[in-house]
């Protein structure tokens, strides 16, 4: 099986890091264009995993930000050269690195970051995104009630 995702990020002052993980496969990846790809190619898919995007630049703590000013998105993630995923279609799960939420408990108005967690697709915390890949993918998208 192969991935394609699709990355952008906001500034091109900074090549942020991000590590991409599905089952046993990892890759780190600087993102150093304004619009950038990672291929995974040749991936085994034979059982429910998921696919990780994680971003954990401990630089953040330093900057007296509650959030990177460069944010990455993912436009898109392609699965099996044919499931496409958007912002719009099979958002991932957002989930803050523990670390990261003990360093935003001491800003006050940092209560925006949780209610831009639902349906997000960027990387603007110290945290990853997650997808559930069902196997056959198919079965991520629709119920299989021959199962």
């Amino acid at each position: 099986m192969n991935i394609e995702i699709h990355l952008s990020k906001s500034s091109l002052g900074t090549n942020p890091e991000v590590m991409v993980q599905f089952s046993d496969f990892q890759k780190i990846e600087s993102i150093v264009s304004s619009r950038q790809k990672i291929y995974l190619h040749g991936l085994h898919h034979y059982k429910d995993t998921q696919l990780i995007i994680e971003r954990n630049e401990s630089s953040l703590f330093s900057t007296g930000l509650s959030h990177h000013v460069n944010k990455i998105s993912v436009d898109k993630v392609i699965v099996d050269d044919f499931w496409e995923f958007d912002p719009n279609f099979y958002t991932p799960t957002s989930i803050l690195d523990a670390t990261y939420k003990k360093y935003l408990s001491q800003f006050s108005d940092s209560d925006w970051i949780q209610g831009a967690l639902t349906n997000n697709t960027h990387l603007f915390f110290n945290g990853r995104l997650v997808w559930d890949i069902k196997y056959p993918v198919r079965r991520s998208l629709f119920k299989d009630v021959c199962r």
